[in-house]
């Protein structure tokens, strides 16, 4: 494997094994450490320089989140190299009261080196945590390396998080428009489960903290606690409990929810919006839109973001399905990406229980077949038959089909 300079030697006879052995030997003492995703984090000593390898997850990428209980520890990394002070493509620094995140996605592993032994470094241990997925956290510094790319993290990258990210409602006074270039955190008020998110372009974004947590200024991150709105415009800070959670869920608040706006409308008004955060954090994100089945609502990831979707003509939205089908017959042309729909023949499936097939009024010689999902489809019998609705198949022309059960035994 490359480089050749390091991992090829040539020998000049059986005596140089010897040295060759002990070359071999302080290589890999200094090989890089791999780390894999785990629900602990490794724990490493002060003082000692440490080179960490880090694959990520194929499908979801990787977050390397670095903590300190004091002191400082500095971090270089590298992307196609082992990473030093010397060969590096970027340097953070893992602070007590700022963690370092790396958020990794790609095919190719990251490279990290640890420097722990300058004056304001560390004295006793260190923390590195690997999870899967953007597990980025409003208390810890972010960089994102995606496809062997080096950039800082963008808004975009947050909303895979586990928070809930929602954009401000109109009106909304944002901290935000002159840190430009600066990515800042501040409290939203009045209520105290959520915080403001302003990235370095200055865009604000309101932040929901996770179930049964609280923001609290003073950490920079949502911690377990009791739900807190304030009356008033006091700066009282809340009272948080970290020893236990609340057991019972909050209420979200009802000036949140803002109506859906249809667009292209099909019928007029609005609809309460059905995209709360409780509705997405159980997956619920399709609803029927009331009055009109042929619309339904879309839910994202995001609390009370919802898009207004009409089924193509010819078809209903089916709840039950999660799915838009067939509202008419439909005739299958000879050219398979068309198709047209009957006129004189409304759908009939699902009108009778486990019954798949229909005949055609005033027209023997076609049938309807149903699938599994309630959708028509329009067949012909083939050779000239004509349909038998006593027995359900096509069946020669003049064909009598008598009652071949033998009649009851009397007496």
């Amino acid at each position: 494997s490359q480089p050749t300079c390091t991992h090829v030697e040539l020998l000049n006879n059986f005596n140089d094994l010897d040295s060759l052995k002990s070359e071999i030997e302080q290589v890999s003492c200094t090989a890089p450490v791999v780390l894999t995703q785990n629900p602990t984090a490794y724990t490493f000593p002060c003082g000692s320089p440490l080179n960490v390898q880090v694959f990520p997850n194929v499908q979801d990428g990787s977050t390397v989140k670095v903590t300190v209980t004091e002191g400082t520890v500095t971090i270089y990394g590298s992307t196609n190299t082992q990473a030093s002070s010397v060969f590096n493509e970027f340097q953070r620094l893992a602070a007590i009261n700022r963690s370092m995140s790396f958020y990794i996605k790609g095919k190719n592993a990251i490279s990290l080196s640890f420097v722990s032994n300058l004056p304001t470094s560390c004295k006793s241990n260190f923390q590195v945590k690997v999870t899967q997925g953007a597990n980025l956290t409003p208390d810890s510094q972010a960089l994102c390396i995606e496809n062997s790319i080096v950039k800082n993290c963008s808004t975009t990258t947050l909303f895979h998080s586990p928070f809930l990210i929602m954009a401000p409602v109109p009106g909304f006074n944002s901290p935000c428009s002159s840190l430009i270039g600066h990515v800042q955190i501040f409290p939203y008020r009045p209520i105290n489960d959520r915080f403001i998110y302003c990235d370095d372009k200055g865009n604000a974004f309101v932040v929901h903290c996770p179930l049964d947590f609280v923001y609290i200024a003073s950490y920079q991150t949502c911690v377990p606690g009791s739900l807190y709105v304030a009356t008033t415009t006091t700066t009282t800070t809340p009272v948080v409990t970290q020893s236990t959670a609340r057991t019972t869920r909050p209420t979200p608040p009802t000036t949140t929810a803002a109506p859906v706006t249809i667009s292209p409308s099909p019928s007029p008004g609005t609809v309460q919006n059905p995209c709360t955060p409780e509705n997405i954090i159980n997956n619920h994100m399709f609803f029927p839109y009331p009055g009109n089945n042929q619309a339904y609502i879309e839910c994202y990831n995001l609390p009370y973001v919802a898009s207004v979707k009409l089924c193509p003509e010819h078809h209903y939205w089916s709840q039950k399905y999660l799915t838009c089908l067939y509202s008419d017959v439909v005739i299958l042309n000879p050219t398979p990406t068309t198709e047209s729909y009957h006129t004189n023949a409304a759908n009939p499936c699902n009108s009778l229980p486990n019954v798949y097939f229909y005949a055609i009024p005033n027209e023997p010689t076609k049938y309807i077949h149903c699938d599994d999902f309630g959708d028509a489809f329009e067949k012909t019998c083939p050779d000239n038959k004509v349909w038998n609705e006593d027995v359900l198949q096509c069946v020669p022309r003049g064909l009598v089909i008598y009652d071949t059960a033998k009649p009851p035994v009397v007496g």
